[in-house]
């Protein structure tokens, strides 16, 4: 499998994609909010797709000269079961590690049990809880690079 690696902005297209399969994954997206994020500085996007379908994504962005936060990933249900999420975060903390970060952020909620296991069967620790605007708690994860 070949991921493709993307620094900066994205095309219209690509970008339409991944919001596509975004909506697909996790149900209603704030559009606004999701392309206001897109436009963050020095933004990192991982690619893999098979037979010409994106098979799955992983994007991120420094939050500063050591941190870098794993904002959002996914991957088509088809795809899964195959590695896709294990390879793209592979690939995003070897990235993360050559250009000098030293710890990747990321947050998830209970629900999402698989990517949490993968988190922590990667190395991450669970840092906190942080409570979101409509109740929700959302799971605060580090890893040391």
């Amino acid at each position: 499998m070949e991921v493709e690696v993307y620094e900066g902005t994205l095309s219209a297209e690509l970008e339409a994609e991944i919001l596509d399969l975004y909506g697909e994954i996790f149900g209603d997206v704030d559009e606004a909010k999701f392309r206001q994020r897109m436009n963050a500085e020095h933004l990192l996007t991982l690619v893999v797709r098979q037979n010409n379908s994106l098979a799955g994504f992983k994007i991120g962005y420094p939050l500063n000269s050591e941190v870098f936060y794993s904002w959002l990933g996914a991957v088509s249900p088809p795809f899964r079961r195959r590695g896709i999420a294990l390879l793209l975060m592979e690939r995003q903390h070897a990235w993360c590690k050559a250009n000098g970060f030293l710890k990747v952020c990321t947050k998830t909620y209970n629900r999402w049990k698989n990517m949490l296991i993968l988190n922590l069967k990667c190395g991450f620790v669970i840092v906190g809880l942080t409570k979101k605007e409509d109740g929700r708690l959302q799971i605060v994860l580090e890893k040391r690079l």
